[in-house]
């Protein structure tokens, strides 16, 4: 298993340890992988599972949005779907400001 999906796993069940279900998304993680499913969400342009939970939990730095942004991963995303994220992130009222 690759360094983000990893991530993305400790940040999945954290999420759901704080109420925020994201059943299909794990279906889809565990079946394509973290990075293929984040493309496959930005390019349908849907956000992920769990976003507005999180957002409304003040916790959108579990989203996997919030990873895509890290700039250690960002080099496995084209810069559209980096920026992608960084809009809805921004569109949260969630900014980031160190890694």
């Amino acid at each position: 298993m690759d360094e983000f999906t990893r991530e993305l796993w400790k940040r999945m069940d954290e999420a759901e340890a704080l109420g925020c279900r994201m059943v299909k998304f794990r279906q889809t993680v565990t079946k394509y992988g973290g990075v293929e499913t984040a493309k496959e969400y930005l390019r349908k342009n849907r956000y992920s599972d769990g976003f507005d939970g999180l957002e409304a939990k003040k916790r959108l730095d579990l989203s996997m949005e919030a990873l895509v942004t890290k700039g250690r991963f960002s080099a496995l995303f084209t810069d559209d779907e980096v920026n992608r994220c960084f809009d809805r992130l921004c569109g949260a009222g969630y900014y980031i400001w160190k890694e």
